[in-house]
């Protein structure tokens, strides 16, 4: 197997560790398989979506939705233009990244526990042997993250 193929299946496994398996698999049945090469970000995003688009047809909103909407204030239009903005800022610039170095940002925004995320680099060839390291590796990103944000805000 070519060094593409093993990115492509690496790709794969993360996205799918990553989420529903299901709905990825909806994504990769309606987009072709290229649709891999977009990265791991982007499938999680894409079968996150795929898997709302169901159950928005079912009837159903996912807890997402449903916290969304409870919370919901009026909010500036504007605001809500500069978020977006700034969403977008974001996403490009972790667009650049290595898959490995996103992810470790993505998991611990969404609270996965410093074990799981050591145990998830693994794959991606990335060694971390504590939790301190983890947390500097942490630290070190999300000052990056700052500096490349800053740059093009």
């Amino acid at each position: 197997m070519n060094d593409e193929g093993l990115d492509i299946e690496s790709t794969y496994r993360t996205a799918a560790a990553s989420g529903d398996i299901d709905a990825l698999h909806d994504v990769i049945a309606s987009k072709g398989i290229d649709i891999l090469a977009r990265g791991v970000p982007y499938l999680i995003v894409a079968a996150r979506n795929r898997r709302r688009d169901a159950l928005r047809h079912q009837g159903v909103e996912d807890r997402y939705v449903r916290r969304q909407k409870a919370a919901h204030v009026d909010v500036d239009p504007v605001d809500r233009i500069f978020a977006a903005a700034q969403l977008n800022l974001l996403l490009a610039s972790l667009g650049n990244w290595p898959d490995h170095d996103a992810l470790l940002l993505w998991w611990s925004a969404a609270d996965v526990p410093d074990s799981e995320i050591i145990d998830r680099l693994r794959p991606f060839g990335i060694e971390i042997d504590s939790r301190s390291t983890l947390r500097k590796r942490r630290e070190r990103l999300r000052r990056k993250l700052k500096r490349e944000l800053a740059r093009t805000g």
